[in-house]
Parts: C-alpha cells; structure tokens; sequence
C-alpha cells in the first residue's frame, strides 16, 4: 500500500509539471508507474531527443520508437526515482528543453 501511494504521488507530480513544461504534453496514465509524454510540438526525433538530453543534462529517458513506431514524438519515464529525484529531472528537462532552437533538432553526432 505504501509503494503504491508513492507511486501515485510521482505519477501525478510527473504529469502536471511535464504538462507545465512548453512542447510537451503528458497524459496521465493508469495503473503504471512510466509516464510516455508526447514531445512531437517539439519537432525533434525522439532518439535525438533522448540522446541530447542525457549527453547535456544527464537525464536518462526511453525514446518512443523503442516501443513501436508510433512512439515517435513520446519518450518515457519510468517513475523509480525518489520524488525528489524527479523534481530535479524535470527541472533539467524544461531547461534543455527552452534551450532547443524552434523547428530545429539538436545534432547527435
């Protein structure tokens, strides 16, 4: 019961601040604890988006395309963190984020 009431704190906490962040939108899911939020207004491909975001913010996220091809424009989080832990990588996704010039994906070498 207690791990499922922390779960549930980090799922919502997860959706309503990846909703506050410009580009993305999260809807909350049921009965998981991974949130899949869509990144597609952001115009970058998922595994460059992924990719970037670990090499420049150190935050490690699943692209969508690992989980079919209509998980393009969707990465994944899974929810195993502390809350803390995840402030702290929402935190660092809105910055890398309102750092991606509009239309223009990040190189990945």
């Amino acid at each position: 019961a207690d791990m499922k009431e922390a779960y549930k704190k980090r799922v919502d906490f997860m959706v309503e601040r990846l909703n506050e962040i410009d580009g993305i939108y999260c809807a909350h899911p049921e009965g998981t604890f991974y949130v899949f939020p869509d990144i597609s207004e952001l115009g970058v491909p998922s595994m460059d988006f992924a990719m970037k975001l670990f090499e420049e913010k150190k935050v490690r996220c699943a692209p969508g395309t690992q989980y079919g091809e209509n998980g393009e424009g969707h990465i994944r989080f899974a929810l195993v963190r502390p809350l803390e832990d995840l402030e702290e990588v929402c935190d660092r996704l809105e910055d890398f984020v309102k750092n991606i010039p509009p239309g223009v994906p990040p190189a990945v070498p």
